[in-house]
């Protein structure tokens, strides 16, 4: 099913004007139910075989660099910007082996216990943001030290936000869809950075690593698009959001995290580094 519609959604959309794109990097502005395709995975050729070898298939990404745009005119705005800030990096990974405990905020329980269960510990980010900062310098906040408050005061001061964690993704009300970071509440706040605090934000990075489960996610709203966690990013000042529109493997994610910085460094562009 899926190398048929996929190979069909390629036919009908790109295969009219692959003459035209050849060797080059596509921009896709997606409408309507589009948004939650990626055109990535589209196949540029029919498989008629019923054993399929999913790792060697004729992906569109072989072809060509893809990235997206919620509009022309956000696309071509993002490219207006004021210099990047001086301070690189700034990358989060949480340690969730110690929850809160539902007596310490007796208000809080019936929340915390409804995403409790979804808070398992990822013990590979940790080794996804170390192996980030040997490539690129910055500041690295891991466990306990990977707090809310901290990435509200000091995310507006950084080129590139990295935050390799769990999402909870609130499909009813995309506005409450939150990235989790470490659960050590305090008077400030409550650990979990919801999509309306986003857009209250500012940002000066340049670049949004979101190296989370579903953070392209969200309700698609008439006239605006997919409503998730990546496009608050955009809305608080962030040309350029990694994001994902499914669960991430903890190693391999981190293999291709470390893979794309890598070929960043070496000066290739964000969808090029993608592709690779």
């Amino acid at each position: 099913n899926y190398c048929y519609n996929a190979y069909d959604i390629y036919n009908l959309l790109i295969d009219t004007i692959k003459s035209n794109i050849s060797n080059k990097s596509l921009i896709i502005i997606p409408d309507a139910s589009l948004w939650y395709i990626p055109f990535e995975i589209l196949l540029t050729s029919s498989i008629s075989d019923s054993s399929v070898d999913y790792r060697h298939l004729p992906y569109l990404i072989r072809e060509n660099p893809i990235s997206y745009a919620y509009s022309a005119t956000l696309h071509f705005d993002a490219n207006k910007r004021p210099p990047a800030p001086e301070k690189g990096l700034l990358a989060f990974a949480p340690n969730y082996a110690s929850l809160l405990a539902q007596n310490e905020v007796p208000e809080a329980e019936s929340f915390l216990e409804r995403y409790r269960e979804q808070l398992v510990p990822i013990p590979g980010v940790k080794e996804e943001v170390k192996m980030i900062n040997k490539i690129v310098d910055g500041d690295v906040w891991m466990d306990n030290e990977a707090t809310e408050t901290r990435f509200k005061q000091n995310a507006e001061d950084y080129d590139i936000l990295h935050l390799a964690m769990h999402t909870i993704v609130n499909n009813e009300d995309p506005m409450y869809s939150k990235l989790a970071f470490v659960q050590n509440a305090d008077s400030l706040n409550d650990g979990f950075l919801n999509t309306y605090e986003i857009y209250n934000m500012r940002f000066n990075a340049r670049m949004a690593v979101l190296s989370s489960c579903k953070t392209g996610v969200g309700k698609l709203m008439k006239g605006e698009g997919v409503m998730s966690l990546a496009r608050g990013f955009m809305y608080a000042g962030c040309p350029s959001i990694i994001m994902t529109l499914w669960e991430v493997s903890d190693k391999s994610g981190a293999r291709l995290m470390q893979d794309f910085y890598k070929s960043l460094i070496k000066g290739k562009s964000k969808d090029e580094a993608l592709q690779e």
